[in-house]
């Protein structure tokens, strides 16, 4: 990011030399009171995006935690449900298997 060169206290306090053909001293001072003014603005309009911008990227910060426990969470889940699946695969064959041994010795 590019750094300003002014300021508003540097606005402020800019003096100038007087010189014979110089410009008018009180249009001079009107105008940079403008600007000064308009710069207190900006920099107060800056400092409430900044302050937005940190809001912003806490929200962020904390709806990518909760997504990460949330896939966290779904993975134990699916690893849950797998190993269920495989425990009900295992049962049924080896009752399958029993249920051969019992039928085929009668």
């Amino acid at each position: 990011m590019e750094q300003l060169k002014l300021n508003s206290e540097v606005i402020l306090d800019k003096e100038f030399d007087v010189d014979i053909k110089g410009y008018s001293a009180k249009q001079v001072d009107i105008f940079l009171d403008i600007v000064y003014e308009d710069y207190l603005a900006m920099e107060k309009i800056v400092a409430e995006y900044q302050e937005h911008i940190s809001l912003l990227q806490q929200t962020n910060d904390n709806l990518v935690k909760e997504m990460e426990e949330k896939l966290k969470d779904q993975i134990v889940s699916n690893e849950m449900v797998q190993t269920e699946q495989i425990n009900t695969i295992d049962i049924l064959k080896r009752l399958s298997r029993l249920e051969q041994e019992v039928y085929n010795q009668k």
